[in-house]
């Protein structure tokens, strides 16, 4: 698991006046299987903290155990293989049935959150589908959160058929 310190470029000081600027505050979890991810890595705004499931451990335990750590989120970015209505998170693979076993867990991330956070699904196909729409639904109301897909794009390598993040050109 990788993690940037939390406390890097939160805040800064805006001069002439030295009035204390908050900045958005940015959790990216990336999901080990998603290839070259290390591109992303080192394009992440300074103010966004990064996790990395880790394959072998439940993603969703991975997740709680990272927000516990953090306060105020305005948006969790999350980029992980995915297909109509499921999405692997670590060695977890989350749909309508899983989510329920998780409901206790994922209900826990709300103190992480500012109360108009946002979580953001990149690239996913998640969300096709009565499924998919289904546990967008259920995480949105676990969580209090706005839960939405987003464009930054995701394909399929046509050597490892397995999803690899495609950096936007410009």
């Amino acid at each position: 698991m990788q993690s940037l310190s939390s406390s890097t470029a939160l805040t800064l000081y805006h001069a002439p006046s030295l009035k204390l600027v908050q900045l958005p505050k940015s959790l990216v979890i990336v999901d080990a299987a998603i290839q070259n991810f290390s591109i992303l890595v080192h394009s992440l705004d300074a103010a966004a903290e990064l996790l990395v499931l880790e394959a072998h451990q439940d993603g969703i335990a991975q997740i709680s155990s990272k927000l516990k750590t953090c306060s105020q989120l305005e948006h969790i970015h999350i980029i992980a293989p995915s297909c109509p209505g499921m999405m692997k998170l670590g060695k977890t693979c989350l749909d309508t049935a899983t989510l329920e076993t998780y409901c206790t867990e994922i209900e826990a991330w709300r103190p992480a959150l500012n109360p108009h956070a946002q979580i953001l699904l990149h690239g996913q196909t998640v969300v096709i589908g009565t499924q998919g729409m289904a546990l967008v639904g259920r995480l949105s109301q676990l969580t209090g959160a706005v839960v939405a897909p987003s464009s930054l794009p995701i394909s399929t390598s046509r050597s490892s058929a397995q999803p690899e993040f495609v950096p936007l050109a410009g």
